[in-house]
């Protein structure tokens, strides 16, 4: 089935992202439920550095001027957050051991502290800046397997495992790469 487009519903009057229930990008040591985008995909990367899911959605809200200022799931989740966007607010709701293993919180104690941090995060909102890709974009999607022989929206294959596309924003090589024509939100 083909995913919907992400980021449903987003528009420029959007203040902030703020993302509840995350986990780590593909091949995080001991994340739980590690991943991005499939588990057929070992790699994207924005303009040579990996990115998870996390990332992808903050550089396509970025690119409408909206900062991410929250995201709460496992704690290597939240590291990895924390590495993008100094001062951002996280909440670790749990601790991976393994892809399927993790020791959570008590739902009543994860939903006090993902309230509680939310209301911070929005207070530091105007502090934090938008997470905007340096232009030329560059994409890359790196497969665990060989990627199939045709290439979507004019990418360009790299070696038999990674294609790449080229664009003025993230908005236009990542829709460009799931073979769409997404227009910026108004």
């Amino acid at each position: 089935l083909e995913r919907p487009h992400w980021l449903i519903g987003l528009t420029r009057r959007c203040d902030a992202l703020v993302q509840v229930g995350m986990h780590a990008m593909s091949d995080t040591p001991n994340a739980n439920l590690c991943h991005t985008m499939s588990k057929s995909i070992k790699a994207y990367r924005v303009n040579g550095r990996d990115v998870g899911e996390m990332e992808l959605a903050a550089y396509l809200v970025g690119d409408l001027g909206i900062p991410w200022i929250f995201t709460s799931g496992d704690l290597h989740a939240c590291r990895e957050a924390e590495e993008w966007i100094p001062g951002m607010v996280t909440s670790a709701v749990k601790e991976g051991l393994g892809e399927v293993c993790a020791i959570h919180l008590a739902p009543v104690d994860a939903r006090r502290l993902i309230r509680d941090n939310i209301q911070e995060a929005v207070a530091k909102a105007g502090r934090i800046e938008p997470l905007v890709a340096r232009h030329p974009v560059v994409l890359e999607i790196e497969r665990r397997e060989p990627g199939p022989a045709e290439v979507l929206g004019d990418g360009e294959r790299v070696d038999a495992f990674t294609v790449r596309w080229t664009g003025d924003t993230l908005w236009e090589v990542f829709n460009r790469s799931r073979g769409v024509q997404v227009p910026l939100p108004g």
